[in-house]
């Protein structure tokens, strides 16, 4: 409603406009069915892998119940692996992955949220590496 106010007074003037841009829209019903209700971003549903440990999903839980947690999601068994840890730097996030994937083998595919410490450079060429 304030932006139509704006619009309006770039172009239009006269005494009570503003409360007849506000009447118009409390009676639109256009205006009432979008209301609060923001387009819905499309989902892109993931497809099932066809083996285990082949895509595991990556993120931290920063300041959750005051520690930070590196967690990994396996896609296929939605088996969780959840590390307490001091750092969210990309060092300390390799460490602790290379921990994981000594036991369960390297993964084929890791999605993660894009943050710094899985989008550095120093990340991106240790997996490039594996």
């Amino acid at each position: 409603m304030q932006r139509m106010k704006q619009l309006a007074c770039t172009a239009v003037y006269w005494p009570g406009i503003d409360s007849q841009i506000m009447d118009l829209c409390r009676t639109c019903p256009t205006c009432a069915e979008h209301q609060g209700n923001p387009p819905k971003a499309p989902v892109h549903p993931w497809m099932l892998p066809e083996k285990p440990w082949s895509r595991v999903h990556i993120d931290h839980a920063v300041n959750f119940m005051g520690h930070n947690w590196l967690v990994l999601i396996d896609a296929y068994s939605k088996y969780p692996i959840i590390h307490q840890t001091t750092s969210t730097s990309s060092k300390a996030t390799i460490q602790l992955l290379e921990e994981d994937f000594a036991h369960f083998g390297f993964p084929h595919t890791i999605v993660s949220d894009n943050a710094t410490s899985f989008s550095s450079d120093e990340f991106q060429s240790w997996y490039q590496e594996h």
